[in-house]
């Protein structure tokens, strides 16, 4: 019989990308699963943790005493973790998702309890990073027997500061999109004016949704500006949504992007509270034309999502996606927001005709990002050679 792979994953437990690896990956190989997180877990994600029994190492020690002195109380909360992570001795695997500075470290000073440790750049902690701060990584890099990387931009961006020195180390393996069978289902039990009517969207309007977090990398005040340009007599078909349910605790940025959109429109709505998944897939359904701008990005679920439903992408061309171009993935680049009230306008006199051209890209997705098409190769990656 074999035995039951023990695995430490060093990452926000609320995050929805974390919560689906877990359950995706390593419960349907029996795996024993650590995660090592922050002490706040929304509920819904603390309740899925529990039933599936992953044994959750807080970060940080939730004395109310400590957390209010900040001078000591980095250095305890630092050693709680460690301590935690310890106790339990030994592990199959250490994986670090998303590799910012101080999981690195964690997983570096525990080098000693592990056959094997994993490093999994998502994207931004690498392509926002600059050289400096990906350099100060390259103590854990050198010990890591694995980094997993999802795209040809992430590879030259470790090769533009490390060279070539960890080739052999490095995997391209994307991260299984959950959401497309959601988004499936509701397509097969709600036609779109139900699932309009379950978001508070008008059935009749063509949906406009710009970025998918609150994030100003996402650049929302520039597109916009650019939507204040369309004619008035477009703009009064439309409908605008704006994703702002994570990323970001600037009160001031979310006011601004409020007020800015009610200058030029009442026909909006900014979702700002937790959505749940099944939610999120309804956005990516009602959504006719998803405009995509942010500064960087490596291969974003979202974007894919919005791809999959069906959804118009508008696509800033200084966002390449060779993995997506090469599979015949179609979207619309353009390379200034300023084209953009001019592509607008074309796609909602013409919209049956634009999607019924882009109707491809579904089954080539799934072949591509789907759970069942990564999960398997995600879990090969434990096996010790």
């Amino acid at each position: 019989m074999r035995s039951r792979l023990k695995v430490l994953i060093i990452g926000d437990g609320n995050s929805i990308y974390i919560l689906n690896y877990i359950k995706n990956v390593l419960i349907p190989n029996n795996a024993i699963v650590f995660l090592y997180t922050g002490k706040n877990i929304r509920k819904e994600y603390l309740r899925f943790y529990e039933e599936n029994n992953t044994i959750l190492l807080y970060s940080s020690i939730k004395n109310p005493f400590i957390q209010k002195i900040p001078k000591i109380r980095g250095f305890l909360d630092f050693s709680y973790g460690l301590y935690q992570i310890y106790k339990n001795r030994s592990y199959d695997a250490i994986h670090v998702h998303f590799a910012d500075r101080r999981s690195c470290c964690i997983a570096y000073l525990c080098r000693k309890f592990t056959r094997k440790e994993i490093c999994s750049f998502w994207g931004s902690d690498l392509l926002r990073s600059n050289d400096h701060q990906v350099q100060k990584l390259k103590t854990y890099l050198d010990r890591c027997d694995i980094i997993s990387i999802e795209t040809q931009r992430m590879y030259n961006r470790i090769i533009n500061v490390f060279n070539h020195i960890y080739d052999n180390k490095i995997k391209t393996i994307r991260f299984g999109i959950e959401t497309f069978d959601m988004i499936d289902n509701i397509k097969s039990l709600e036609d779109k004016k139900t699932s309009r009517a379950k978001l508070g969207m008008p059935a009749e309007k063509v949906i406009i949704t710009i970025g998918y977090n609150a994030s100003p990398y996402q650049q929302h005040l520039l597109m916009i500006k650019q939507l204040a340009r369309i004619d008035l007599e477009i703009l009064d078909r439309v409908f605008i949504v704006i994703q702002m349910t994570y990323g970001n605790s600037n009160v001031h940025y979310y006011e601004e992007v409020r007020n800015k959109i009610k200058a030029i429109t009442n026909n909006f709505i900014i979702f700002d509270k937790f959505m749940q998944e099944e939610d999120i897939a309804r956005l990516r359904v009602c959504t006719d034309i998803f405009i995509h701008g942010q500064t960087t990005d490596a291969l974003s679920a979202s974007f894919q999502e919005y791809i999959y439903a069906g959804a118009i992408v508008l696509n800033g061309k200084w966002l390449k996606y060779k993995e997506l171009e090469e599979r015949g993935i179609k979207y619309i680049e353009y390379e200034s927001f300023d084209e953009i009230p001019t592509l607008l306008t074309n796609i909602i006199s013409n919209l049956q005709n634009y999607k019924l051209s882009f109707f491809n890209n579904i089954d080539i997705l799934r072949k591509f990002s789907s759970v069942q098409a990564v999960s398997q190769e995600w879990y090969n990656l434990y096996q010790v050679s």
